[in-house]
């Protein structure tokens, strides 16, 4: 075992330190109160730090997969959500490379390619496919009743699935037969639906 690097964070309240690995271990991010530190674990000369400053409530955090590349939703005070993506590709700093305002979006899901990303607004039933290497959005869909969103490993298409925990469907199943709710969805990476399925109870999400 190998001490790579140590740093007190003094910037921590609580239990809302969070922390945020790359997926190859290159990054790592640390949510604390006022932003973010990052630490940069495969530099050649020791492990480098850098802190993006956050003045707003973050509602979601997620890496490009092996990649550079992360995105960040906000909270905007009465107005709806914000997504802003950055870069760690440059030596010692932070980049922002776009951020988008006014979106309905609480949740983020990368392409495995990373080129990809989707903003999901599940809550309010709306998904963006968005281009991250060209940042311009590609489409955008509607009334979509989902609480999953999953990528398929060579990132050409995306499903998106309705489940209801087990224990709620034991507790009250008073579900009805095709119910929009019940089923999923296949899209390409491009937003475009190729495949609609309904069944005739609900998927089950097993207790854990």
């Amino acid at each position: 075992m190998v001490k790579l690097a140590e740093k007190d964070l003094t910037a921590v309240v609580g239990s809302d330190c969070k922390m945020h690995w790359q997926s190859n271990g290159e990054y790592l991010a640390v949510n604390t109160y006022g932003g973010f530190e990052f630490f940069r674990i495969k530099e050649e000369e020791g492990t480098p730090t850098d802190f993006l400053k956050v003045d707003k409530e973050i509602l979601a955090f997620a890496w490009e997969p092996s990649g550079h590349r992360f995105a960040v939703i906000y909270d905007e005070p009465n107005l709806l959500s914000a997504v802003s993506f950055y870069s760690m590709k440059k030596p010692g700093k932070v980049t922002e490379l776009t951020s988008l305002s006014n979106k309905q979006a609480d949740a983020l899901f990368w392409s495995p390619k990373g080129n990809l990303i989707v903003l999901a607004g599940l809550k309010a039933g709306k998904l963006e496919f968005y281009d991250v290497d060209r940042l311009v959005a590609i489409s955008s869909v509607e009334t979509v009743n989902a609480n999953k969103v999953v990528w398929n490993p060579s990132g050409s298409y995306i499903a998106t699935v309705s489940t209801m925990p087990e224990e709620d469907y034991n507790r009250h199943c008073d579900c009805e037969q095709n119910d929009p709710l019940n089923g999923f969805n296949i899209w390409s990476s491009q937003g475009k639906l190729l495949c609609k399925h309904q069944f005739d109870s609900p998927l089950l999400q097993p207790a854990v």
